[in-house]
């Protein structure tokens, strides 16, 4: 993430007590190492670093670091433009809060708590599982490679939850107050306007928005293949009989209702048609998918001679999945294509959701090449 010094940071080294002088010495310090250790973006203005440098008792090692900060100050200070979010050190005491100064949300610490070196270790980066952070990352670098951040590095812890892991892991996190931590979560939305599902919604009731430290990210589709454009899956199963049904189903899927209901279909196991037979015709689910199966021209009548009881006695497909491996499936081709440097192309229908999801990530994980010092 980028910590930005505000110019407060050094009054406290001339007009405060010992003890304070002692703690701000000790948070630019632990900003020098993070820095050093490539963990984070390290920045301020002109004049600030140049009172660090000159007129700061700190370490050889630190002030080289600051040194540097500042000779690379015109190539770096960019940054604080490009990215979303950002954490500003300032001079005064007891301030951990959250700000909105125009398109940014400024996370305010006071540099005593950077006494504590763990608030500066890499940014958890927390998801249902390890693949789905191994995707955000992968996005993310195609994300860059379109954009003006390609020179921006990602620097995280990544962990993995899911179900009632993540919840516990994030609260955990959170409680501590000692780290900094982005949680991105499926929507699990069934139809346009449904609710949270159950590892979201549990997720959302304890987060506290008076924690700055942590924030979650919620996806505006159902899961996270369903961020994945459709060119990158029919590139990926071309030559497989079985997903070559899936990409046909996406395909007529995506032609009608402005595309949207491909944000909500599953695409790993599909959809069948007791699922719809299965709820009350007055209720939102069957309202949505029965509007969408007839702009598709799909019957709603079972052809089943006798009526189902459970979603695998179903013979009536009304959309084929990828099946539970696709997203693994899905890395291994990203994998190979960057292998080659062959690149990958944002598609319209899911851009929006990306460019969210990307920048978030981006301002959370950005870090620097390690500094040998």
């Amino acid at each position: 993430m980028v910590f930005f010094i505000d110019k407060s940071v050094t009054l406290l080294l001339s007009q405060s007590s010992k003890s304070v002088r002692a703690s701000v010495l000790c948070a630019l310090e632990n900003l020098a190492q993070a820095r050093r250790q490539g963990k984070h973006i390290v920045l301020s203005d002109r004049t600030t670093l140049e009172y660090i440098t000159q007129k700061s008792p700190l370490s050889t090692v630190s002030c080289g670091v600051y040194k540097r900060i500042l000779n690379r100050l015109p190539q770096e200070k960019p940054y604080i433009d490009v990215v979303s979010w950002y954490v500003l050190v300032v001079g005064y005491s007891e301030v951990l809060e959250l700000e909105s100064i125009g398109d940014k949300h400024v996370i305010k610490i006071w540099a005593g708590y950077l006494e504590n070196f763990n608030l500066l270790s890499e940014t958890v980066f927390l998801a249902e599982n390890h693949d789905d952070v191994e995707f955000y990352q992968s996005i993310t670098e195609i994300y860059q490679s379109a954009t003006d951040n390609g020179k921006i590095k990602l620097v995280f812890e990544p962990r993995g939850g899911g179900g009632h892991t993540t919840v516990a892991e994030y609260n955990s996190i959170q409680n501590r107050r000692d780290r900094l931590c982005l949680c991105i979560l499926d929507s699990d939305f069934r139809y346009q306007g449904s609710s949270h599902g159950q590892t979201c919604s549990a997720v959302m009731r304890i987060d506290d928005p008076l924690q700055p430290l942590c924030v979650v990210h919620t996806l505006q589709v159902r899961e996270i293949e369903n961020l994945i454009p459709t060119s990158f899956y029919a590139e990926a199963v071309t030559g497989d009989p079985n997903r070559e049904k899936a990409l046909q189903s996406l395909v007529e899927i995506e032609s009608v209702a402005s595309g949207k209901a491909r944000h909500f279909v599953d695409l790993k196991k599909g959809h069948r048609l007791y699922e719809l037979l299965s709820v009350s015709s007055d209720s939102p689910k069957y309202q949505y998918w029965k509007s969408i199966l007839e702009a598709l021209g799909t019957s709603i009548v079972c052809a089943a001679p006798n009526h189902c009881n459970r979603r695998e006695e179903c013979i009536c497909v009304t959309f084929f999945g990828f099946g539970d491996a696709i997203l693994r499936y899905l890395l291994n081709f990203i994998k190979q294509k960057k292998a080659v440097g062959t690149p990958l192309q944002i598609d319209a229908k899911t851009q929006d959701e990306w460019r969210e999801c990307c920048e978030l990530i981006i301002a959370w994980c950005c870090g620097s090449t390690p500094i040998a010092t």
